[in-house]
């Protein structure tokens, strides 16, 4: 691969990645789903639900229940933010060193291998902590419902 060629793909790779996360930041999406606004005052409490179709609820709380539920919203956010991050990094990191370092190496496709697996594991224990947050925002939100 020529220097021209490769400049090319990590300009396109870097677009894509700058255009997701700017997609997820204003789209306000995430893996669980949620997203929530309070008023002014903490007194009133907007859910909404869904991805493309979104589910708005209103609830009057009390601070310590807006903070019930803010809270596990906010940190799948962060997570998911993170992960995001943390992909691009990885996936970047890879195809900088690979032409280099571990394409001539003998075991090269067992490396790739191990990178591929190492993705795959990060990408479970993040979807299990993402599924873990949206059973806990789903059980305070049939809290507030009640």
């Amino acid at each position: 691969m020529n220097r021209v060629t490769k400049t090319v793909l990590i300009t396109i790779y870097i677009a894509v990645i700058v255009l997701a996360v700017v997609l997820i930041v204003t789209n306000k999406l995430n893996p669980v789903g949620y997203a929530y606004s309070l008023s002014d005052d903490l007194s009133v409490i907007t859910i909404e639900e869904g991805y493309l179709t979104k589910e708005v609820y209103q609830f009057e709380v009390e601070t310590s229940e807006a903070l019930r539920i803010v809270l596990p919203i906010t940190e799948a956010n962060q997570l998911w933010e993170l992960n995001v991050a943390i992909f691009a990094i990885l996936v970047a990191t890879f195809n900088l060193i690979y032409p280099k370092v571990i394409k001539p190496q003998t075991y090269s496709k067992w490396i790739t291998a191990g990178f591929i697996l190492l993705l795959i594991v990060l990408a479970a224990i993040h979807f299990n902590a993402h599924l873990e947050l949206n059973r806990t925002i789903s059980e305070v939100l049939n809290t507030l419902r009640e």
